[in-house]
């Protein structure tokens, strides 16, 4: 690694995937990993004894990119008080045992998506037509047991064909099939098994009529992405109000979990703003730029860091999954979380996230803070 000073309406119609197998971790890699989590919930000494020898043998790294991946140090001036750092993550209350009075497991998504139940929820949806094209899905796997589907355009007459061999189905059959296929398109969605997704737009598509099914089927992407999108809202919806109940009880706790590594290795890199905790840092955008720019220029700022995601960052976990895009170190002692929100990228997750951040700040202790900067309209709670 360089070092600079992620006939039968019921039987689906098949679409063969193109396997691309993507590189592995190794069984090594995986046992250090696992002993890495182990060590997190016991003394911070062994836990950074642990690292530097992960640091040392870059066994998380697969051997064929070594050579090919840059690595960026934290600056040595800012090694000590880097240190002091350890961001706390949210964590669940689980059932005493009879060897342990108390225990506590790290909070996901999915530990709030307990007990829901799509069957249940409102099947009402907006179903808007915006465009007019049909793709061939191929699920393209990225990383063991994870794939994701690629979306090629299909000629005319293998659409046409789709069309005219669902025309001659049954309502019930055209309905099997078009949900089998949006289905295929939607994957996964959080923890919530396959056969509710699929019982969730059959309910949904058996009150349209024939023209409105003719027109899904035609627009097979357009109409799984609302599906995604609504099926998303209604678990998020779900999993932020069992969070907030969770939270109120008490049965939601902050525990120390993140602590800064020794070097990160962002695809792209920035560089001319000044207290930038690495060498280098991931790259910004012009408004995310002029954000940190403006507070990296404080007197009363020691550092920054851009914040990366995907789990090579800091995680706000809660009911969404959400990394601040700066972590921000005070010579008061107080670190500081801050979220940019250029317009271009406003959308429906920002209220989540403010919320989410402003209960991890109250939750974590009067050290921590959170903003979220807007570059005009702001939500109520948000900074311009």
């Amino acid at each position: 690694t360089e070092e600079t000073t992620e006939s039968s309406g019921n039987e689906e119609v098949e679409i063969n995937p193109e396997e691309v197998k993507g590189l592995s971790e190794t069984e090594k890699s995986k046992e250090q990993l696992k002993d890495i989590l182990d060590l997190a919930h016991t003394t911070n000494t062994e836990f950074e004894k642990k690292l530097e020898e992960l640091d040392k043998e870059d066994n998380l790294i697969p051997t064929e990119l070594k050579d090919k991946i840059k690595s960026y140090v934290i600056k040595e001036t800012f090694r000590e008080e880097a240190k002091e750092v350890n961001l706390p993550s949210f964590f669940i209350k689980t059932t005493p045992s009879l060897i342990e009075e108390e225990n506590y497991v790290e909070l996901s998504k999915g530990l709030l998506l307990k007990g829901f139940d799509l069957d249940k929820e409102e099947s009402k949806i907006e179903l808007t037509r915006t465009a007019s094209q049909m793709y061939r899905v191929d699920l393209t796997e990225i990383r063991a047991n994870e794939s994701v589907p690629e979306y090629r355009k299909e000629r005319e007459n293998v659409k046409d064909a789709f069309i005219k061999y669902i025309s001659t189905l049954s309502p019930e059959a055209k309905i099997n099939q078009i949900a089998g296929r949006l289905n295929k398109i939607i994957k996964k969605i959080d923890e919530i098994p396959e056969p509710q997704i699929i019982a969730y737009i059959k309910k949904t598509l058996e009150p349209l009529d024939s023209d409105k099914i003719s027109e899904i089927a035609n627009n097979e992407i357009v109409y799984a992405d609302i599906f995604k999108k609504r099926i998303k809202e209604l678990a998020s919806n779900y999993a932020e109000k069992r969070f907030i109940r969770m939270l109120d009880k008490g049965d939601v706790v902050c525990k120390p979990t993140f602590t800064f590594p020794k070097k990160i290795s962002p695809k792209n890199t920035e560089q001319g703003i000044t207290k930038n905790l690495y060498i280098q840092e991931g790259e910004i955008n012009p408004f995310e730029k002029k954000v940190i720019n403006e507070v990296a220029n404080l007197d009363s700022v020691v550092f920054w860091h851009r914040n990366l995601e995907r789990n090579k960052g800091f995680q706000l976990n809660g009911f969404i999954n959400h990394y601040p895009d700066f972590i921000v170190k005070m010579k008061n002692g107080k670190t500081i979380l801050i979220e940019a929100k250029g317009d271009h990228l406003d959308g429906s997750d920002s209220q989540q996230k403010l919320s989410l951040g402003e209960k991890w700040a109250s939750k974590a202790g009067d050290e921590y803070r959170y903003f979220m900067v807007f570059e005009s309209d702001r939500l109520d709670g948000a900074k311009t």
